[in-house]
């Protein structure tokens, strides 16, 4: 029968509330890691927003990390041209 040590800790379990880049990044990262998390989301379903987003030099290391960079690239826009 195992026993029961009382200096052993259990890990907490990360709660992330939202489902949008910053909460699924967080996810990700978190996973990497090995700590066990949870993602709240409040809307039931996904609605496509047709909306830019902009992202500076700073975050690309995580993307880069996450080994999301090539997928990032593939759908990224240079500031002053289009993609048609």
């Amino acid at each position: 029968m195992p026993e029961n040590n009382s200096n052993s800790q259990r890990l907490p379990v990360v709660l992330i509330i939202g489902a949008g880049l910053g909460g699924l990044m967080m996810g990700a990262l978190l996973e990497r890691v090995g700590i066990t998390y949870q993602i709240f989301e409040r809307a039931n379903k996904v609605k496509p927003l047709g909306s830019a987003m902009s992202l500076g030099p700073n975050i690309l290391p995580v993307f880069e990390q996450l080994g999301l960079m090539d997928e990032l690239m593939k759908n990224v826009w240079s500031k002053g041209h289009s993609r048609t």
